[in-house]
């Protein structure tokens, strides 16, 4: 009948009330997130604001140092120009840790190391209280000169076993050698045990003198007469001797 809802309308209208309803629902989900998310936002906001604030004073920080490095370094630069000395990075090169380790132990041992081996580096200060010693022992005079020799001791008991005296004795002095005596000596041996134990340059040159000499008679060449040799083993024997 006309002017009587029917039931389409009902059902329309129904439909029409749960949509509002769910509309509102969402509305009020979606105001509770955008709630929920600024409140995280001003959270996380609050917690990074002190780290900025930290990083940008450590960054100041930082570039007030390096100001202040580099005013130090040209002020070392000045002083070592008026003082005439080597910046520090020019005096000694870079030490292995082991060699670090020997510094620190003993400095003067490090300096004497690098000197034996070669290396150019920096001397101790004046003020240790080490001297550092030679790099090796001077030795005086000529190569071909033997050394001198300590003069030997012997003790010398008294009767009564009480007392005992160091007597020193005083080197022997040999002759020198002639080419006359060495060459009437017929053993290649004591040739040998003679240019071992001499140091001197010309009696090492008449010994090999000698031993070419013998050399040549032992392979059937004529010997080539030496006036005044006779008797000219006591001379080399007792010179073997006081070598030995």
């Amino acid at each position: 009948m006309p002017g009587v809802p029917g039931p389409g309308s009902e059902l329309a209208a129904a439909l029409e009330e749960r949509l509002g309803q769910a509309l509102e629902e969402l509305r009020a989900v979606a105001e509770a997130g955008q709630a929920a998310v600024t409140q995280a936002a001003e959270a996380a906001a609050s917690a990074v604001e002190p780290v900025a604030r930290a990083a940008e004073e450590l960054r100041a920080e930082t570039a007030a140092l390096s100001r202040r490095l580099d005013a130090l370094g040209r002020q070392v630069e000045v002083l070592s120009l008026r003082l005439g000395v080597p910046l520090v990075p020019d005096l000694e090169p870079e030490l292995e840790p082991s060699e670090l380790l020997l510094a620190a132990a003993d400095p003067e041992a490090l300096f004497q190391a690098a000197e034996d081996a070669g290396t150019p580096v920096a001397h101790p200060p004046a003020f240790s209280t080490r001297r550092r010693s030679s790099a090796g022992p001077a030795r005086c005079g000529s190569l071909m000169e033997p050394e001198p020799a300590e003069p030997p001791s012997a003790a010398v008991e008294e009767t009564n076993g009480a007392e005992q005296t160091r007597v020193d004795k005083a080197p022997e002095r040999r002759s020198p050698l002639r080419a006359e005596e060495l060459m009437a000596i017929e053993d290649e041996g004591v040739l040998d045990k003679m240019l071992d134990q001499t140091t001197d340059f010309e009696e090492r040159k008449l010994i090999r003198a000698a031993l070419r000499e013998l050399r040549q008679r032992k392979r059937g060449r004529e010997p080539i007469p030496h006036p005044g040799a006779a008797s000219p083993l006591t001379g080399v024997h007792s010179w073997t001797l006081q070598l030995s």
